[in-house]
């Protein structure tokens, strides 16, 4: 497999030709690996019902589940042969959670290089430290999930089984991702979005999915306080009307990026809010506590899953911003439309950050049209006094 252009150039800098021959099979084994297990595709079984405690979704599923667990245990069996066990105690047992992959299969999250292994230690030695450490963090989480899918709760229901199916899939993918960017520090830093395209395209996907819910939850909650006001016989009509919104994020590419179980209640809500809506008899009760129970549903996907898979993202966007408005503040005297460039730099990284925090997203849609509104040095400066408020609300 054809390695990144990133990951090539670090290559070149390892001037020792043993280590240079592992690293670089390590890299292509773990590229490819990570490549193959994305690939493979668990909506399919999303489009049919099966039965509770039914065998046929298992039987359908099991070949891809063993080339998940095969593609593993081939990848490991690589390290122990490229990177033996030395003697003396073993590390210390972790896993995927001591690490704080990205869930999403983008890898940013891992712990940095320097806290897993001595940064005074020669390169060589720095290398075979880190796969010390996350050789048995793989194999003890492979080891973990075999056991996991023999649970008859886990393999009796459809959504539950996808769920971890995809979940574990995409933090081999992660981890995967993360063990190579954390190779690569030795040598030069840098982060898993840097290294594979694949893991950068994540991320994108991940920023446009908290985008998209953020304004659902805007549509949700205007319907909900409405609904909260409305006599019964107006709820029937606010329903359609709500449904017809959570339709359009079913056709939205988005909702694509969801979870299985996250799927299918956004699904089975869009029916749940249609039924309701022309039932013979209108159950009010019912009505308030299915928006209700979505519209918490979706903060907790925005607020809870994302926030955690993003934050370092977050915090980088946040950091590019303000720089980029100190930039500003140097050309805004001297140089108007080289200040006004950099503003909107700023505004791009704001965008970045849309669905962190609803009183910014509020704020970053009544922001001015900065090309044809701001012609003057001090509109210029007022503008960047209330970016660096809304960039003052965040880490980093």
């Amino acid at each position: 497999m054809q390695l990144s252009s990133s990951i090539t150039e670090i290559l070149q800098q390892i001037s020792d030709p043993a280590l240079l021959e592992r690293v670089s099979f390590t890299f292509q084994n773990a590229s490819a690996t990570a490549a193959s297990l994305r690939n493979l595709d668990f909506k399919r079984f999303e489009e049919k019902t099966y039965e509770r405690n039914s065998p046929e979704l298992w039987n359908e599923l099991e070949p891809l589940i063993t080339q998940v667990l095969n593609q593993m245990e081939q990848f490991l069996a690589l390290l122990k042969e490229l990177f033996p066990l030395r003697d003396g105690p073993k590390k210390e047992d972790t896993n995927f959670d001591d690490f704080e992959f990205d869930l999403e299969g983008g890898g940013g999250g891992a712990k940095e290089e320097e806290d897993v292994v001595d940064p005074n230690k020669d390169p060589a030695e720095r290398v075979y430290d880190l796969i010390q450490s996350y050789e048995p963090m793989l194999e003890s989480e492979v080891e973990r999930q075999m056991e996991r899918l023999k649970n008859p709760n886990i393999r009796a229901e459809q959504w539950t089984l996808l769920q971890e199916l995809v979940e574990f899939r995409d933090r081999c993918i992660g981890a995967l991702h993360s063990m190579v960017a954390a190779m690569c520090s030795v040598f030069r830093q840098t982060r898993a979005e840097d290294l594979f395209p694949d893991a950068r395209d994540t991320l994108e996907r991940l920023v446009a999915l908290r985008r998209a819910l953020a304004d659902l939850e805007l549509d949700i909650d205007f319907y909900n306080r409405a609904i909260g006001k409305a006599e019964n016989d107006e709820l029937p009509t606010m329903l359609e009307m709500l449904q017809g919104k959570v339709i359009e994020f079913l056709a939205h590419p988005a909702y694509q990026f969801l979870r299985p179980q996250q799927r299918n209640t956004v699904r089975e809500t869009a029916q749940l809010l249609g039924d309701l809506a022309v039932a013979e008899t209108f159950r009010a009760g019912i009505a308030r506590q299915t928006v209700e129970g979505f519209a918490k549903f979706l903060e907790s996907m925005r607020t809870i899953s994302l926030q955690e898979v993003l934050i370092d993202h977050d915090k980088q966007s946040a950091r590019e911003g303000r720089e980029f408005l100190e930039k500003a503040v140097v050309y805004i005297r001297r140089d108007l439309d080289q200040a006004v460039f950099q503003v909107m730099h700023a505004i791009r990284r704001l965008s970045e950050l849309y669905g962190v925090d609803a009183e910014i997203d509020r704020s970053y849609q009544n922001l001015p049209d900065i090309e044809n509104k701001l012609t003057t040095p001090q509109a210029l400066a007022d503008l960047i006094d209330e970016l660096r408020v809304l960039f003052g609300r965040f880490p980093g």
